[in-house]
């Protein structure tokens, strides 16, 4: 797996390769939105891209509506890490592209789950809250479904702690 880490922090962009190299990926950086889209025109493919909101040069939000717009990399998946937990940027992040948005910060163990779920291409949020065990495991009817039914909630959001996955509530 080849992942791209976008992050102005070098002590992130280190810390995300470090967990990313520990499942076995093979890791690049840029630290800032418009690196990255300069490495995403001119490198091999990447399976995932994780990308900080706010960055200077260009933000996470333009680079991924970029990427879009150019149509690059159209298999990759985009994951926002980020502090940023407002509502409204978590809705136009899942708009502009971004498949998950996990908040930081999480454990190495979390990170690597919402990886590997991002790949299999599941929105699955971190649980119900009404208990540690609660998985969040995909609801039946396909991995575009959000965690367990009771981690649904009516503005479209389901999930707590650091992870935020969005749904349209027309699902």
């Amino acid at each position: 797996m080849r992942a791209l880490i976008v992050d102005d922090s070098s002590f992130v962009r280190e810390y995300l390769k470090q967990l990313l190299r520990a499942m076995g990926t093979v890791c690049e950086e840029a630290a800032n939105g418009h690196d990255a889209l300069r490495r995403l025109r001119e490198a091999e493919p990447f399976d995932l891209m994780l990308c900080d909101l706010n960055m200077p040069v260009m933000g996470g939000l333009e680079c991924v509506r970029s990427l879009r717009q150019e149509r690059l990399q159209p298999g990759m998946k985009v994951m926002m890490v980020t502090t940023e937990a407002e509502k409204t940027r978590i809705i136009d992040a899942i708009k502009a592209g971004v498949h998950i948005y996990p908040v930081r910060p999480f454990t190495p163990d979390d990170l690597a789950k919402r990886v590997l779920q991002t790949l299999r291409g599941q929105r699955v949020g971190r649980g119900c809250g009404k208990n540690a065990t609660c998985p969040g495991r995909p609801l039946r009817g396909g991995p575009e479904k959000i965690a367990c039914r009771d981690s649904r909630q009516r503005d479209g959001f389901s999930g707590r702690g650091d992870l935020l996955s969005w749904r349209s509530s027309r699902d």
